[in-house]
């Protein structure tokens, strides 16, 4: 908006005033379209943004929810499997012949793979302090444990590396690879656990959604 001086000289105190009014007028009229403008623009952002989300945590869940029944089904094998480790250990302590062993099925095993890209991109734009408080604090504590829980899941590839040394069982195995291969599984079902459980936590963190949608 531009604001011009009065054409012409002014002659009275109060051609003086009234110009200076204008003035005022103009430029309060300028703000108040500018910050119309912006709060409009902010609102499209939080909007998008939050659209984004939804749509982001909606994936992630599908995913968990295709992954559950096949971590599930390797932890009840992984269980069975510590079964059989001890009852091994026990039958060369004895001299005995071991019992029949049951691997995982590890390509039943798939991985969600969890993504927070429209989070950091609504935190980049600025739109998270745009969107609603009680929103914002539901959205912030899924990505919270979402951050987690993908913690968990690197913890536990980095526990199934390791066990690799030890997958398989061998005639040949002493004793302490024995117990050693034990220990292994034992962390290995352990962290599969604490994933299980995070993954459980998440979908309740994700069902809290429906309450900004």
């Amino acid at each position: 908006m531009d604001i011009h001086p009065p054409t012409g000289g002014v002659h009275s105190l109060r051609e003086y005033c009234i110009h200076l009014s204008m003035v005022v007028i103009g430029i309060l009229i300028a703000l108040s379209l500018e910050s119309a403008l912006e709060r409009h623009h902010g609102h499209q952002l939080a909007d998008r943004a939050g659209r984004d989300m939804l749509t982001e945590i909606q994936s992630n869940r599908t995913q968990i929810e295709e992954s559950l029944p096949g971590l599930e089904r390797a932890q009840t094998q992984l269980q069975q499997q510590l079964s059989e480790q001890k009852k091994a250990i026990e039958a060369q302590r004895h001299h005995a012949p071991p019992p029949a062993e049951h691997p995982v099925e590890a390509n039943a095993v798939g991985f969600p793979v969890l993504s927070n890209a429209a989070w950091d991109s609504a935190l980049a734009m600025q739109a998270v302090g745009r969107i609603n408080v009680d929103a914002a604090e539901v959205l912030f504590r899924i990505y919270s444990t979402q951050l987690e829980v993908k913690e968990l899941q690197k913890t536990f590839l980095d526990v199934a590396l390791r066990f690799e040394n030890y997958a398989g069982r061998s005639i040949n195995d002493t004793e302490d690879r024995m117990e050693d291969r034990l220990g292994a599984m034992q962390q290995l079902s352990a962290s599969l656990a604490n994933l299980l459980n995070g993954y459980h936590e998440l979908l309740g963190q994700y069902a809290t959604a429906k309450s900004i949608g």
